[in-house]
């Protein structure tokens, strides 16, 4: 098991009192799954995503990650085993607007430094088909090639897990099929990814499904 949530709760203040975002979510992700979770818009989706990655703190449960509760752990290890251990991909991409396609893959290797970070991007970036675009800041970039980008930064340390949320939904089918058969891979190889989609065919691809409602998650 890479991740396991024991009857994990989120609550949010909100005007007329606290608001459930996670109602007693429990699950395990082991090494080799690609798992959906799907459900409505507001459903709690991406709150779980956020507490999975240890950057939102549960307000009941536990977390474990390899066996260990995380969020009893203290912020700077909580921040080394994200860097080394979690790779993240947003619906919106978050590349850094300043920073060069090989730039911004190299990112990672600022918090977990390694000998053959450079090596590694450019492989990388070959491997996404981004030569051509590895000196271009992401405003000359498409769409379909910030998204390979951002997938190309989250493999840069090698992590176990990959967090995608909604990777797919601002692709055209072409760079949406292509995103795909990186998480599918990445996950044949021993790796474990978990992401929230709306998207069919990326639902079809995970070989495990979840469904979210109202911050309650049902097999």
């Amino acid at each position: 098991m890479l991740i396991g949530f024991e009857a994990v709760t989120k609550h949010f203040a909100g005007p007329a009192g606290a608001v459930a975002a996670l109602e007693a979510v429990s699950f395990t992700l082991a090494p080799g799954e690609f798992v959906g979770i799907c459900g409505p818009s507001g459903c709690g989706k991406s709150t779980l995503l956020l507490v999975a990655g240890t950057l939102l703190r549960p307000s009941a449960g536990r977390v474990l990650l390899a066996g260990d509760d995380v969020y009893a752990a203290s912020p700077a290890q909580r921040r080394r085993w994200r860097a080394a251990t979690v790779g993240f991909v947003f619906q919106q991409f978050h590349v850094l607007p300043y920073l060069t396609v090989l730039e911004n893959v190299l990112a990672p290797a600022v918090a977990l430094p390694a000998a053959d970070a450079r090596q590694r991007a450019e492989a990388l970036v070959e491997q996404f088909g981004l030569t051509d675009r590895r000196d271009h800041l992401p405003a000359q970039l498409s769409t379909g090639e910030k998204q390979r980008t951002a997938l190309a930064r989250a493999l840069l340390n090698r992590p176990q897990v990959l967090l995608a949320d909604e990777p797919t939904g601002n692709l055209d089918p072409e760079n949406g099929r292509l995103v795909l058969d990186a998480l599918a891979a990445f996950a044949a190889a021993g790796g474990a990814v978990l992401m929230v989609t709306h998207d069919p065919d990326a639902v079809r691809r995970a070989g495990r499904i979840l469904t979210m409602e109202r911050g309650r998650l049902r097999g």
